[in-house]
């Protein structure tokens, strides 16, 4: 699996005012451990790495409190009930924290095969595990609903959360019968776990919901397609030199080019690319949302 997020050693923050970089956070983990994953929710900036969670208070930029994790952290999301953590094997788990004290209130262990990144929404925490979507409540931790899925190993970035739905990026799907372009992006009711249709986006491995509509990205094909959630269909297809990942918030969709250490800013509303912004060297991804852009940056 390849998770495009290696773990930071620092996370920058961008201004959407300015499109500037207007602050340096460092944090802990090795610049070759392989995972880490941030996430912006609960009122502060969360960022997995070896040792655990590092929470940063977006108001100041600093560093605020280190939450241990045994084996460290996979990955990291945000929800009203908690902050919820995965941990790679051999411990395997999903950790609920509280995103005041840090304290563990809930963990559900994973023995039998890896769980992977995690999104919170529609009332529910959904876990990657092997072949299938989990659907846990997040009040309790048990698992309500397990969603069949033929894509093994949804990697990180690859599943979204909103408009009533799951959405997955697929690469390798075929969306109709003898068609040359592979992918879709499938959606699935949240409330029922059916999936809703299928919409053929080529070579789509990532996707994220925001500003109105469903966004996916294709690094194989350098595009971001836009997706009307009322309708199923395609909006239009946006070109870019490549798409390592993707974001929403701050009134834009927010793309990486980790080739070349940019990030590429795109106006939701119009599709038209309004900036680039040079990254510093092995940039992993960009998040976006209330707490700001911010951008891991390894071995910085």
């Amino acid at each position: 699996m390849h998770f495009p997020h290696a773990a930071s050693n620092s996370l920058w923050l961008i201004d959407p005012r300015t499109n500037t970089f207007v602050a340096r956070v460092p944090t802990p983990g090795s610049p070759d451990y392989e995972f880490g994953f941030t996430t912006l929710g609960a009122g502060a900036v969360w960022d997995a790495n070896e040792t655990g969670v590092t929470k940063i208070d977006p108001r100041t930029n600093a560093v605020v409190k280190e939450i241990p994790i045994t084996g460290g952290s996979f990955a990291v999301a945000a929800g009203r009930e908690g902050v919820w953590i995965t941990n790679p094997p051999p411990d395997n788990a999903l950790y609920r924290i509280n995103p005041r004290s840090g304290g563990v209130t809930l963990r559900r262990s994973f023995p039998s095969r890896p769980i992977t990144a995690q999104v919170v929404g529609e009332g529910f925490v959904w876990v990657p595990y092997a072949d299938e979507v989990l659907k846990i409540d997040p009040s309790t931790g048990r698992v309500v609903a397990r969603i069949p899925f033929n894509y093994p190993n949804v990697g990180a970035g690859a599943l979204a959360v909103g408009e009533g739905s799951v959405w997955i990026a697929d690469p390798a799907d075929v969306p109709t019968e003898g068609s040359l372009e592979f992918g879709v992006v499938v959606r699935i009711d949240a409330r029922t776990g059916r999936i809703i249709t299928k919409i053929p986006v080529e070579r789509a491995d990532g996707v994220v919901v925001g500003a109105g509509a469903v966004w996916a990205r294709s690094s194989e094909t350098e595009e971001v397609t836009e997706i009307n959630p009322a309708t199923n269909l395609p909006i239009q297809t946006i070109p870019v030199r490549r798409a390592d990942w993707i974001a929403v918030g701050q009134g834009a969709v927010w793309v990486l080019d980790e080739d070349i250490h940019t990030a590429v800013r795109i106006n939701p509303a119009t599709g038209d690319v309004v900036a680039r912004i040079k990254l510093p060297p092995r940039a992993r991804a960009i998040f976006a949302g209330p707490e700001g852009v911010w951008v891991p940056v390894a071995g910085s």
